[in-house]
């Protein structure tokens, strides 16, 4: 998982669909979490009606989210943000 711009996010698809809908409300850049990891084609399982049923994400990865855009949150407002190209 990773924190930076909205504009620089990749292989997520989330993301993507997040820059264009932000590109036609208007929006500017924004800091988001997001997983830079490439998407892996899933062969959901199919339910009684042989449709495939949907994937949940696993429970702990939300908190997680959560927590890295807060610490991000809080090290902005306290001025001990680094630049990008800083961080380890």
């Amino acid at each position: 998982l990773k924190v930076s711009m909205l504009s620089q996010t990749h292989d997520d698809a989330l993301a993507r669909i997040m820059r264009k809908e932000s590109r036609k409300r208007g929006l500017s850049d924004f800091r988001v979490v997001y997983s830079p990891e490439p998407a892996q084609e899933v062969l959901a399982p199919k339910d009684a009606e042989g449709k495939a049923a949907q994937l949940g994400t696993m429970s702990y990865i939300p908190p997680i989210m959560g927590q890295l855009i807060a610490s991000d949150v809080i090290l902005h407002l306290t001025g001990l943000n680094q630049s990008e190209e800083n961080r380890a």
